[in-house]
């Protein structure tokens, strides 16, 4: 079969590979512009043009599908599928309408739940057992074309946002395979979604991953996971933007401390009081500074019991 693939992150990678290794047609591969990142704002190639670079696949570097020599380009190719795993930008309708088999989408939850940008953020800071990937033909909206093939994940005690992606990736890699196969052999019919049951998330700003102390513990728990190891929760110490990178639930009931408070500091962690018990926070980051365990970042710095963060 002969594919065009769109992808960008990381995430988009174990998919590649996968086409690759059952020895598609790839033609093609589309991926975002180089931009700037890190505090030198050096310009950064995105992991699927670093990906294409070193085996010397065909990519294109681009912001917009919407340009007249992109779309006459794909026309040109003439692709039977493009396959599209987290690009990062809509497909105009000339594009959609151009393969025989659809533009397929592979979306890391469970649709329609979680439709958006953030599926993975949303299901663990939503405290959920489980999530998914789906594979869709794509259309003019978001997430909300006919669904292809699911396959539901579970959700670990100790998945953070970079270890459930990893393990979406991969699962979603061979789930894509599969719908690929089955869509030549004529085995699937596209199911509509039921939008009644549709749920939105929208891209994580750098205000939501700021902690409220005056939440309960699992939920503060659970935004420290979604948000590791990007863009990263954090509180205030010292005036300072202080990141949480782990952490754990720790049974407490007082009226003499504040939601914020420090409770106690031993060489396991920092207890800090919540809305409902407490947080005991195992490894941090204080800005300008790298990561380190609780008992390293107390050696260097006085912690009182009683202060407040935040």
């Amino acid at each position: 079969m002969n594919i065009i693939f769109m992808g960008t992150p990381h995430f988009s990678l174990p998919t590649l590979n996968k086409l690759l290794e059952n020895k598609y047609n790839v033609m093609k591969v589309f991926t975002r512009l180089d931009k700037p990142q890190g505090r030198g704002l050096k310009i950064k190639t995105t992991p699927v043009g670093d990906y294409c670079q070193n085996l010397s696949l065909p990519v294109f570097k681009t912001g917009s599908l919407k340009k007249n020599e992109i779309i006459e380009e794909i026309k040109n190719l003439n692709p039977e599928a493009i396959v599209v795993v987290a690009f990062g930008a809509f497909l105009p309708k000339e594009i959609l309408q151009i393969p025989k088999y659809g533009c397929i989408n592979l979306h890391p939850s469970l649709l329609p739940k979680y439709r958006g940008p953030s599926p993975i953020h949303y299901a663990l800071l939503e405290g959920d057992k489980t999530t998914g990937v789906t594979t869709m033909i794509l259309d003019e909206g978001t997430d909300t074309g006919p669904i292809l093939l699911q396959e539901e994940v579970s959700i670990l005690p100790d998945d953070t946002y970079g270890i459930l992606s990893s393990r979406l990736a991969i699962i979603g890699a061979d789930l894509m395979i599969k719908t690929l196969k089955e869509l030549k052999e004529g085995k699937i019919i596209p199911k509509p979604q039921d939008n009644s049951k549709a749920t939105i998330t929208k891209k994580i700003e750098k205000e939501d991953c700021k902690i409220d102390w005056k939440l309960p513990a699992e939920k503060i728990l659970n935004m420290i996971r979604a948000f590791n190891p990007f863009p990263g929760a954090y509180t205030y110490f010292n005036k300072k933007i202080l990141k949480i990178w782990e952490a754990e639930i720790v049974p407490f009931e007082s009226d003499k401390f504040l939601p914020g408070m420090v409770i106690d500091v031993k060489s396991r962690g920092i207890d800090i009081a919540c809305g409902k018990d407490a947080i005991r926070i195992k490894k941090l980051q204080l800005e300008g500074k790298n990561a380190c365990y609780s008992y390293q970042f107390t050696c260097g710095y006085k912690i009182l019991t009683g202060e407040l963060w935040g």
